[in-house]
């Protein structure tokens, strides 16, 4: 009968249709396909289970558990049962609409941060790699200490040609002034080359990135199912695919050039053009004022090969110094995605005390019941070990004082501060190579591994001082009841069978019978026993004795295969041997004894056993 009623009202099939018992007590394959059960309100509305499948039910947010329901969830590993306990406490505080809807915000977040982090990990070491080419190429480029020795000498050995070419103090200076509007020329055009080149090397990546967005365009204009949506697709990438054709000109122009000098590709269509033609015309001007200065060939082929080598070192300066400002400024850029990394780290740490505070409050209802649920932040140090540590090479010698990695408790307490400093050595370690990665394994996918989110908002039930995984099946398996009735909002009724499973008779008479007093003031809670006390002590409105026929020593006149009869504990018949019908033989006080007490005669031999009274 419970099975029925839970059948023809649960919210979500899935419930009795998965049950072990479920099978035992499929009429309508076994007995009658016109089998039906109904079920009515005391509003007088009714619900049947034939039309259970088209309609909404009448009592959405009852509970049924099943015999050995409460038993399997106590002891979730046994049983195989996919929920653990403390899915099981969640799953029973986030029944409330409010703090289901904090919880799906707060796993939104998480996932957030936990799509955005391994991207932050990508971009840091893409930055690292560019670090370490810059650093290879920077070491090619020569000293600038020994450059600029090399110029200290050339410049003197030009000062004493010009002694040589019999030039007055005055000429001199007017030669040294020259010379220096010469180099500064030089020294602008190779900054616009410089500048040329660094754009030409954007556009090309930038062509690249816009490639691939039509490249993306396309593909989504493959799966798009209207016209109209293609046409709003191709019109807004319009400009786009026009940048595309202009950039590929661009680049195109210089790829033709590829023999001419950098100040003639500069001049293609380049708006630097202007600049670098007049600051030749200015060079060949000053060049020209120079020939009368020196007449002696040997000695201007001298200085000008002096000056041709002063120019190329400090091309090659300048290089050296270019390419440590690109460095420095990737490591200022390093610095920067680190401190992002760890902002990320600490947001999803963050979320988790957050999410705490608000399921809290659904908890302390719960206390006049001696009953508390204890809400704090743990590491899941068995994921830990299984996605991080699994990635060390037992072969290398290894020795680390964290408690991280010499760990053995499944879920660890944790203060921030000090998981902070373990978790930022062990990023230490293997950015520098010191921890003993197995080979396959980069270091990059490492630090994923170590900075994914092993957080868990873990709550812990304690009742009477005693903690809900230590306990007895049988007290689990109250203690259960207990967080299912005390933490529902709902008034629907609740079906249970047999919640005395694994209790012994004391904890039944002092704990589950006083709390189903208290509790069934609050909603209809329709249960199924075998135990007296239950029966009696927790003074029972109706009761319903149930027989089945062809389960009993005593034959039943009843057609029926499931027969009941129901009425209050005061209703008292003498057994009327002559009534063939059993349950019609006698009342409900006379079915309690003879079905949960074994008769009233071995009901009277036990009270004397016992001595009561006496």
């Amino acid at each position: 009968m419970l099975f029925y009623i839970a059948k023809t009202l649960e919210k979500d099939l899935e419930v009795t249709n998965t049950d072990d018992e479920g099978s035992k007590y499929d009429f309508v394959k076994s007995i009658d396909d016109k089998f039906d059960f109904h079920v009515k309100s005391a509003a007088g509305v009714i619900q049947s289970l034939s039309s259970r499948i088209e309609e909404s039910s009448i009592l959405p947010d009852i509970k049924y558990l099943p015999q050995n329901k409460l038993t399997r969830l106590a002891e979730p590993e046994v049983y195989k049962e996919s929920a653990s306990l403390l899915q099981l406490v969640r799953d029973l505080l986030l029944e409330e609409e409010s703090c289901k809807e904090s919880y799906s915000a707060f796993i939104k977040k998480i996932k957030e941060n936990d799509i955005s982090r391994p991207a932050i990990i990508e971009k840091l070491f893409n930055t690292k790699d560019d670090i370490s080419v810059k650093e290879t190429e920077l070491r090619g480029y020569g000293n600038v200490s020994v450059l600029k020795n090399s110029i200290k000498i050339a410049e003197q050995e030009i000062a004493s040609l010009k002694q040589k070419s019999g030039l007055s103090a005055e000429r001199m200076v007017e030669y040294d002034e020259l010379q220096q509007q010469i180099k500064s020329t030089n020294a602008e055009i190779l900054r616009l080359q410089d500048d040329h080149e660094q754009i030409l090397n954007l556009l090309s990546e930038s062509l690249a990135e816009l490639n691939q967005m039509t490249l993306l365009k396309n593909n989504l204009r493959q799966v798009l199912l209207t016209d109209e949506g293609k046409a709003l697709l191709d019109s807004e990438y319009g400009v786009i695919d026009d940048a595309i054709v202009k950039l590929e000109e661009f680049v195109d122009r210089n790829d033709q050039e590829v023999d001419k000098s950098e100040a003639e590709k500069l001049s293609l269509g380049s708006s630097l053009s202007i600049k670098v033609d007049d600051l030749k015309k200015t060079k060949t001007q000053l060049e020209g004022r120079l020939v009368p200065f020196i007449q002696n060939e040997n000695l201007k082929k001298e200085i000008a090969t002096l000056e041709q080598k002063i120019l190329k070192d400090k091309q090659k300066q300048q290089r050296i110094e270019k390419q440590k400002e690109v460095i420095q400024g990737l490591k200022d850029e390093l610095e920067k995605i680190e401190s992002e990394l760890w902002e990320d780290y600490k947001a999803n740490f963050d979320l988790y005390p957050e999410i705490i505070k608000k399921l809290q409050k659904r908890t302390e209802s719960l206390v006049g019941d001696k009953l508390e649920i204890t809400g704090s932040v743990k590491f899941n140090h068995h994921k830990f070990k299984k996605e991080f540590l699994h990635m060390m090479d037992g072969r290398r010698a290894y020795t680390s004082e964290l408690s991280l990695v010499n760990q053995s408790e499944n879920m660890m307490d944790i203060e921030w501060s000090d998981l902070l400093q373990e978790v930022k050595s062990l990023y230490d370690q293997i950015t520098r190579g010191d921890f003993p990665l197995i080979s396959r394994f980069p270091k990059k996918e490492a630090i994923k591994k170590l900075l994914d989110d092993y957080f868990v908002d873990y709550w812990e039930v304690t009742y009477r001082n005693d903690t809900l995984g230590e306990m007895s099946t049988g007290k689990a398996s109250f203690v259960i009841l207990m967080l299912i009735i005390g933490l529902s909002d709902s008034k629907a009724p609740i079906l249970i069978d047999q919640p005395e499973d694994n209790l012994d008779n004391r904890s039944i008479t002092r704990d589950l019978v006083a709390y189903l007093r208290e509790k069934k003031l609050d909603r209809q809670i329709i249960l199924v026993t075998h135990n007296p006390n239950i029966v009696v002590n927790a003074d029972s409105e109706n009761i319903i004795v149930a027989n089945q026929r062809g389960q009993n020593d005593r034959e039943s006149s009843s057609p029926f295969r499931f027969d009941y009869v129901n009425g209050a504990i005061e209703n008292s018949k003498p057994i009327d041997s002559t009534e063939t019908d059993l349950l019609k033989s006698m009342g409900i006080r006379q079915h309690i004894a003879e079905v949960v007490e074994g008769g009233e005669e071995a009901f009277k031999k036990r009270r004397e056993k016992y001595r009561f009274g006496e």
